[in-house]
């Protein structure tokens, strides 16, 4: 009976062991396993956060790509409307966006609406009386500040979201020389996904490429009207010329007219005189006497 007890105790030890043995390789498989589960894991994300990156990459290269495109159309503009004329929908769609309004401030600082999609004429007159009214904002795109709904501050973007009614949002000051010329908003409606800091990068890009033009347009046309002006003087000019070389030929005219009569007058006595003086030469009239 004792040596059947060491023989259970034998087998309940290796049991034991066995067990032992068995939960270590357990243990093991589970930590081998929850490693390659967060490698798992990882390579997942980073896979998600590459595909991310291309995507973002690509809409960069496309609007890139649709900005050169209208930045060549638009330098080639002659005056402010064939300008913002060239900014079609195609653009904007190409860089994301649904909602676009660009306006330019005359010269009383009112807000002028130049092209604008997506947005309803009624919406139009509705937003920039809105915008009108915030001289922060105004101020602000004067100063050169650009907002977008990634980095504005939250009084600023509540103002914007307001006058909008966008919470997607990028808008950007067209600037001159002269200062703030207007600005350019794009936004999204609510479902759709928030901009990026390369949304803003191109949306500055092509507010500073309607700066440059509007500044080539105004040059051209200075330059225009300058020459409409200077041919103006010219023929006005020619003009004057034109009559004071017709008074000249009416002078010189009477004056060989003038010249003729009096050769006419002068010629007949002259004849007469030089026949007396001949006669007296001749001596048929008597002798001359010698000069005193």
């Amino acid at each position: 009976a004792l040596g059947f007890i060491l023989y259970l105790l034998t087998l309940v030890s290796l049991r034991n062991d066995t067990i032992k043995h068995l939960q270590t390789s357990h243990d093991k498989l589970m930590r081998s396993f929850n490693e390659l589960d967060e490698q798992a894991k990882l390579i997942v994300r980073t896979d998600l956060e590459l595909n991310k990156a291309q995507e973002e990459l690509d809409k960069r290269l496309n609007g890139i790509n649709a900005l050169q495109r209208t930045s060549k159309q638009i330098s080639q503009a002659l005056n402010e409307t064939e300008i913002f004329q060239k900014l079609e929908p195609n653009l904007f769609e190409e860089l994301g966006f649904s909602l676009v309004l660009i306006a330019t401030f005359d010269d009383q600082a009112n807000t002028r609406r130049r092209t604008h999609f997506g947005f309803t004429e009624d919406k139009i007159v509705l937003l920039l009386g809105r915008f009108d009214k915030d001289d922060h904002l105004k101020n602000a795109l004067k100063e050169r500040h650009a907002f977008s709904s990634i980095n504005a501050s939250r009084q600023s973007k509540e103002k914007i979201i307001a006058i909008f009614e966008t919470e997607h949002f990028i808008l950007a000051p067209i600037i001159t020389q002269n200062g703030a010329a207007g600005f350019v908003f794009v936004g999204n409606r609510y479902n759709a996904p928030a901009v990026t800091q390369g949304d803003e990068e191109l949306i500055s890009i092509l507010a500073g490429q309607i700066g440059q033009s509007l500044e080539n347009a105004h040059l051209f046309e200075k330059v225009f009207r300058s020459s409409q002006e200077l041919e103006l003087k010219v023929k006005d000019r020619t003009k004057q010329l034109a009559g004071a070389l017709q008074q000249v030929e009416e002078v010189s005219r009477k004056k060989s007219e003038f010249i003729s009569a009096v050769s006419h007058e002068l010629r007949t006595p002259l004849t007469s005189i030089k026949g007396y003086a001949a006669i007296l030469m001749a001596g048929k009239i008597g002798e001359i006497p010698d000069a005193v």
